[in-house]
């Protein structure tokens, strides 16, 4: 019985899924998409805003998806802008579904759908779980499968909501239609699909919303999509065109399908790879394959065509583990790939910053047509380790200490006009109006012009600064703990004199001021045990 997953927004897919089956011997191993639609958003003719959709003469790229199979002719990865990985069990079905791309520079599984089965082979489980870099869960959502009828579900279940379908099935058992319900008794009819079929093979399929406030007859009017296959004569899809209509928009997205005929004999074998090379790059080779005029190397989610020989020099990577994978090229066609194989550079001259230190701060205001916006500027140096290797950028980061702003980067680099060919030139940095500084949890507002007046605080961060090398973000330089609002306003951050309420100069003639011990401009001293006082650029703790 055949294992079906309907999804309204992928409904496309299950075509492949089924048909395909109809040529055992051939496999999808590209499915382009080519968008025959521009649309431009501008006032339309009747004075509203909205999109006015041109047909184009010749198509723009909408999107690539490849297909590698392993040994078995099993569907191993799926690539786009992301990677997909299946991993079987022994009996043939889909054991889980991985999810791969990076994830603080690390190429890693990212999220993972774990599929169990009923006695019938029907999945009645998917658990979908999310991983950091480091391999640890950090969040599950299962999703379950039920009420099986000829091999589709009519039943899935989240923790959050449920819903059921009704099916329509033809004398073939293939579903004509489905219908998706929802509320507490399920008998809010909520979506559908709608299935034509010539010939045993589905030729098209349409998506609608359903309007129970519509005239009768009219009720799926509302189209969300529609989908016509074209085939070729052995039976596997040639074209699927899928036009859209939404806010406005109209998309019409031509995919074309290219096959390869699959054998396990053209499988390159004894794949090696070595980082140990140098310069973080890694030497790739493999056993030569009868027939094959080229030959893919696949290094995570990137691939590089290989012609007229068995090795390949992957060039500089980031530090960390990587993974790496061939496969031929025969008479044009792709063939199966291989298992990955496991491989880790690290660049030794990826160094940490040394003797990082926060000079001073200075506050800049900035007129904006919304009001001022205040930042403050630090003024920053650092010394760069002997060895180092070939520095690209710096960046800074700010952690306040704030429940609900961890970490942050407070500034995603050097800006254009300060950037520098020798980076490991630079050892001080000037960061303007970067830093936006304030105290989330007294913020306070001008009861007239409301605006944001809580940059009279700031409580004491952590500030530290990364180099940027080729191969990788290197590890924290050492941290320093700075109250920005003291550092920029004169205030000491630890004040050892102890003196009493007389001014700081008698023979001054500049205003004295008093802060609290959160670095808060009060009006006077009073209520307060223990008071700062600064007169010009001398500061004094008071004990009152």
């Amino acid at each position: 019985m055949k294992k079906f997953f309907l999804y309204f927004a992928l409904t496309a897919f299950t075509a492949f899924t089924t048909t395909n089956a109809q040529a055992q011997d051939r496999k999808l191993v590209n499915m382009t998409g080519y968008n025959w639609y521009s649309n431009t958003w501008g006032q339309l003719p009747d004075g509203s805003w909205g999109y006015t959709p041109v047909k184009l003469d010749e198509p723009t790229l909408y999107d690539n998806y490849y297909y590698y199979y392993n040994s078995q002719n099993q569907l191993a990865i799926e690539t786009t802008y992301t990677q997909l990985r299946y991993i079987y069990n022994d009996n043939g079905t889909k054991a889980s579904k991985e999810t791969w791309n990076f994830s603080n520079g690390i190429f890693c599984c990212t999220m993972a759908e774990i599929y169990e089965y009923d006695e019938e082979g029907n999945i009645i489980l998917a658990t979908t779980n999310y991983y950091n870099a480091d391999g640890e869960i950090t969040n599950s959502n299962p999703v379950e499968y039920s009420g099986y009828i000829n091999g589709y579900y009519t039943i899935m279940k989240t923790p959050y909501y449920e819903n059921h379908f009704e099916y329509v099935f033809n004398d073939d058992n293939q579903p004509t239609q489905v219908i998706q319900l929802s509320g507490d008794d399920f008998s809010n009819i909520d979506q559908g699909v709608f299935y034509t079929y010539e010939n045993g093979v589905l030729v098209k399929e349409v998506v609608a919303t359903y309007s129970a406030n519509a005239e009768e007859g009219h009720e799926w009017d509302n189209i969300t999509s529609t989908t016509e296959y074209t085939y070729n004569a052995d039976g596997t899809i040639n074209t699927r065109y899928v036009t859209t209509d939404a806010n406005g928009s109209h998309n019409e997205i031509e995919w074309r399908y290219t096959y390869s005929t699959l054998d396990s004999s053209f499988v390159p074998q004894n794949v090696t790879a070595d980082g140990t090379i140098g310069n973080n790059e890694v030497y790739v080779s493999w056993d030569a394959v009868p027939g094959a005029e080229k030959y893919i190397v696949m290094c995570d989610n990137t691939i590089a065509e290989v012609e007229g020989k068995t090795d390949y020099i992957v060039p500089t990577l980031k530090d960390g583990e990587h993974q790496i994978a061939v496969l031929a090229v025969v008479g044009g066609e792709r063939k199966n790939i291989s298992d990955f194989v496991k491989v880790s550079v690290k660049d030794e001259g990826n160094l940490p910053m040394e003797n990082f230190k926060v000079n001073g701060a200075s506050l800049i205001e900035e007129a904006t047509d919304w009001g001022v916006n205040k930042y403050y500027a630090l003024d920053l140096s650092w010394d760069i380790p002997e060895g180092a290797s070939t520095i690209t950028d710096y960046k800074v980061y700010i952690d306040n200490g704030q429940s609900w702003l961890t970490t942050s980067l407070y500034t995603t680099g050097m800006p254009a006009d300060e950037r520098q060919d020798a980076y490991n030139d630079i050892s001080e940095w000037n960061t303007g109006t970067r830093i936006w500084w304030t105290n989330f949890e007294n913020t306070t507002q001008d009861p007239e012009t409301w605006e944001t007046i809580s940059l009279q605080s700031g409580p004491d961060c952590k500030i530290w600064i990364c180099a940027v090398y080729v191969t990788g973000e290197s590890q924290p330089s050492n941290v320093v703990e700075v109250n920005v609002y003291n550092l920029a306003n004169g205030i000491e951050e630890n004040p050892t004199g102890i003196d009493n309420s007389t001014p700081l100069n008698n023979n001054s003639n500049q205003a004295i001021e008093f802060f609290n011990l959160n670095g808060q401009q009060v009006s006077n001293s009073h209520g307060q045990n223990v008071v700062i006082m600064r007169q010009g650029n001398q500061v004094r703790k008071i004990i009152k």
